[in-house]
């Protein structure tokens, strides 16, 4: 809007928002596992592209075919901003300008999660609940002929395929317990992050002659920005061993937590230029910048992934409190233009960034759970002649000994004779999560920078500044 002849105003409001979550009853992703429990003379010939498994007497029956494990995941994801704006230029009489302007932005980020899972890997109900015309017998061969080593002989070559809806619906069957094939709409996890940013910048411009023509633009900006962090996650109770190397967090009612964080900065910037004659301009400029940690590093709640192993299990946790990155920038160029549409340049910048936001592990005993892995039963079983790699005769020793006792339930035998069923940890063994790597990234960059640009080329190097270790926000 022109108010006057010197004074332009505008005024800019809009809110967007995008979801994307589950299409089906199956939840966003779903799998289900299926095994036939028999096996033979197994190798493995790895010379070639493809991998060579060989099974000797080991055919496939389809009267033996059921489903064991199984998962249906319902994953939700929500986003909105809304952004109110406004700005202005001034004009004066010595044509000089002032650019202003106040702005107020909300992001709403949300992500919810819900797992119906069943950890019945030794086989969740039985084979004779299946008829033999629900699994199709296809060949390996076909799907990877152009790799070589899968025209082998020695390639087991079989594999049964299944239509997904058909055996979901007899698995669900047998259970007595339809909800345990299907996806839930009751989230367990249920994270929420509210970023709300006010901000005022204010840049005056001006053009002027000493000795050949320059331009100077001289502002800042001023940023305030609040953060709000609430999380539903589940809270995990205890760990069951439920294969040999499968052991499962257990879940209790989730509850609520909110964390909040917030940061100020006052960033300004300096832009000039100078025109040496028609053909040559000299450019020179500084500014401070920052940039928003991503909304999943801000998230509070620590959730622990369901699934763990022997040596320990996984988990994550945000930090509303993070402040931005935050870098100095310093650019210097000459450019010629030697022709119309073309010219040459010589540039130079450096960068100067703190607060870079790393990720990285660290051990601990979340929810002091404790693990059957190396627990009391365990050892005994190590003691009584079970090798302590032998994780399928320390079961079968423990379910032999223990069933009904000191959190041990033993299920029925699989095909092979070994005994299945949940061990549960006992007071004495905590879990631990184990350490990753963590990111490093530069904090410094400095670069020079050549171009050409004209009808027909391009060109352009740089070099930069080794890495250095940088902070880490998470737990």
């Amino acid at each position: 809007m022109k108010a006057t002849d010197k004074l332009r105003l505008e005024l800019d409001a809009h809110s967007s928002t995008a979801t994307s979550g589950a299409d089906s009853p199956y939840g966003s992703s779903a799998g289900l596992g299926t095994a036939t429990f028999t096996r033979g003379t197994t190798s493995v010939d790895f010379t070639k592209d493809f991998p060579v498994l060989s099974i000797v007497a080991a055919p496939l029956d389809p009267s033996t075919m059921l489903v064991t494990g199984s998962t249906f995941r319902n994953s939700y994801m929500k986003s909105g901003v809304d952004q109110v704006q406004f700005k202005g230029k001034y004009k004066f009489d010595n044509g000089s300008g002032l650019d202003f302007g106040v702005a107020s932005t909300t992001v709403n980020n949300r992500t919810a999660f819900s797992n119906v899972q069943r950890d019945t890997w030794g086989g969740a109900t039985s084979a004779a609940d299946y008829p033999d015309s629900v699994w199709k017998l296809d060949s390996l061969r076909q799907y990877f002929g152009q790799i070589n080593g899968s025209s082998d002989p020695a390639l087991f070559n079989q594999f049964y395929t299944f239509d997904f809806e058909t055996v979901r619906a007899l698995a669900a069957k047998a259970s007595g317990d339809p909800s345990l094939y299907l996806a839930s709409n009751v989230f367990t996890t249920d994270r929420r992050v509210k970023e709300k940013s006010q901000s005022a910048h204010l840049q005056y411009n001006i053009g002027f002659d000493l000795v050949v023509p320059m331009q100077l633009a001289v502002g800042g900006r001023y940023e305030k920005t609040d953060v709000t962090s609430t999380a539903l996650v589940p809270t995990a109770t205890g760990i069951n061993w439920v294969g040999n190397n499968e052991f499962t967090v257990q879940f209790g009612a989730p509850g609520f937590t909110t964390l909040t964080g917030s940061y100020s900065h006052f960033l300004p910037s300096i832009d000039w230029d100078m025109d040496l004659n028609s053909q040559t301009k000299v450019r020179a400029s500084y500014g401070e910048t920052i940039g928003r940690p991503s909304w999943d590093a801000i998230q509070g709640g620590q959730t622990l992934n369901q699934l763990a192993r022997l040596d320990g299990g996984t988990g994550a946790q945000g930090n509303p409190a993070l402040k931005p990155l935050k870098s100095k920038n310093f650019d210097l160029s000459a450019e010629y233009y030697y022709a119309k549409a073309s010219y040459v340049a010589l540039g130079l910048f450096v960068k100067n960034v703190d607060n870079f936001i790393g990720v990285t592990t660290t051990q601990g005993t979340p929810f002091n759970l404790t693990t059957p892995a190396n627990g009391a039963l365990f050892k005994e079983a190590v003691a009584q002649g079970c090798a302590e790699s032998d994780l399928t005769c320390i079961r079968n020793y423990i379910f032999t000994n223990y069933d009904g006792q000191k959190g041990v339930t033993r299920g029925p035998d699989d095909a092979n004779g070994n005994k299945t069923g949940t061990i549960a940890g006992q007071p004495g063994t905590r879990w631990r999560r184990l350490p990753s790597p963590h990111r490093s990234i530069s904090a410094l960059t400095a670069s020079r920078v050549w171009s050409s640009t004209g009808n027909t080329c391009s060109a352009r190097a740089a070099l930069a500044s080794p890495p250095i270790t940088p902070r880490s926000p998470r737990a």
